[in-house]
């Protein structure tokens, strides 16, 4: 009984290993996915600048630290940035809500496919 006690107890102490990067990393994906889902301003700011740069600085710490965890983490906020290039670019065309909205959809891919545990590379 103590052994899964210990587990269970090991199991809570690594999530909570990782909270400021996993919250940095869950308030950036939601500004992307808010500026997503918005009518591009192709003269504002790039879109998360404030959040891109919060996120970096919280995973800062993880530049040596070679666990699968913080591999997951930093190649997270890799795509973050692709994907807050893409609007950017969108915002900069133009481009209707067609093309928005095919983006979106790859979006969504990419977060899913994280949530089911099955991370891959995703090149947009």
């Amino acid at each position: 009984m103590a052994g899964v006690a210990d587990r269970a107890i090991s199991g809570t102490v690594a999530v909570r290993r990782y909270e400021p990067e996993l919250r940095a990393l869950a308030t950036l994906y939601f500004e992307l996915a808010r500026v997503a889902t918005r009518p591009a301003e192709a003269t504002s700011a790039p879109p998360a600048t404030r959040e891109i740069a919060q996120a970096h600085e919280a995973l800062s710490g993880l530049a040596t630290d070679m666990s699968l965890s913080a591999v997951r983490y930093r190649s997270l906020l890799s795509q973050a940035e692709r994907i807050r290039l893409s609007l950017s670019v969108l915002a900069g065309c133009g481009l209707g809500w067609l093309a928005k909205m095919h983006f979106i959809l790859r979006f969504r891919h990419l977060i899913n496919t994280c949530q089911c545990g099955e991370f891959v590379s995703y090149d947009c």
